[in-house]
């Protein structure tokens, strides 16, 4: 008997939730051949998540998944949100503050935007456009998708303080 991503949201959510973290996902697949199932846990919170905490939750889920008829018929992979998963919820976009995300809007339309204040489920987005700044909100129910743009350089100190005011 395989689990299903209901199942082990049910069985991950409290254990997670006793953490201080968000239950950001579940996944579960079948791997080829062996019959296994493949479970993974994503995991978000306020101040990241470290390593040691993904170590602990890593055996509480597993102690808890043992107790199921499946408990030979799984691999678990418990792991942090990283940058490159969709902002999804407004958690995210609060978390996110201050970082560079890549916005399509429901219409369609592109563009990249330092993340500011959050207030009433609408988003202070500082757009540079060549060296240009202003300062566009966004409702989050008019975001077809969002991702964090990884930057390797510092941004400027103007983008960031329009990004930090409210």
């Amino acid at each position: 008997m395989a689990p299903d991503v209901q199942t082990v949201t049910a069985l991950a959510a409290p254990i997670v939730g006793e953490t201080g973290l968000d239950l950001d996902d579940v996944a579960v697949s079948r791997k080829p051949g062996d019959g296994v199932s493949a479970i993974t846990v994503v995991v978000d919170g306020d101040d990241g998540v470290g390593l040691d905490q993904l170590t602990d939750l890593t055996r509480a889920l597993t102690a808890r998944f043992d107790e199921e008829p499946w408990a030979q018929d799984y691999a678990l992979d418990v792991t942090s949100r990283g940058v490159d998963r969709p902002l999804t919820t407004e958690r995210h976009w609060r978390r996110n503050r201050g970082r560079k995300v890549e916005v399509t809007g429901e219409n369609g339309e592109k563009f990249t935007g330092r993340i500011g204040s959050l207030v009433d489920d609408r988003v202070r987005l500082v757009v540079n456009q060549k060296g240009r700044l202003s300062v566009r909100e966004v409702g989050l129910a008019d975001v077809a998708s969002a991702v964090v743009v990884v930057e390797f350089g510092e941004p400027s100190p103007a983008e960031l303080r329009l990004a930090d005011e409210d």
